[in-house]
């Protein structure tokens, strides 16, 4: 039986490459917390949407399926108001300072 022959070691990047990569993977951290931060914004726009679907839950147990679709409805609604990917670029848009102050911060 023949032995597998070795696969050649892959060659490393250079530290130039391999600070690149740490700090995209940084802003792509940064950028998500940024979006983090935007949806707890958004859920809290639509709290009202939330507690009554909340409550609607509580009430109808098992039946919430079928029940409570308007409710659920009401807070889709929201939630695509207030965390679509349209109204994050917007945000962020108009909020070009975040990005560089959490690189900063985090």
């Amino acid at each position: 039986m023949e032995s597998p022959t070795p696969q050649p070691a892959r060659p490393r990047g250079n530290s130039s490459d391999d600070a690149r990569d740490a700090r995209l993977r940084f802003r792509n951290f940064a950028q998500h917390q940024i979006r983090q931060d935007f949806k707890e914004e958004a859920q809290k726009k639509c709290s009202t949407e939330i507690r009554n679907f909340a409550q609607c839950a509580k009430e109808k147990g098992l039946m919430v399926i079928f029940s409570c679709r308007s409710y659920n409805r009401a807070i889709t609604e929201c939630m695509f108001r207030y965390n679509s990917d349209e109204a994050f670029a917007k945000y962020l848009k108009d909020n070009p300072q975040l990005l560089p102050e959490k690189n900063i911060n985090h």
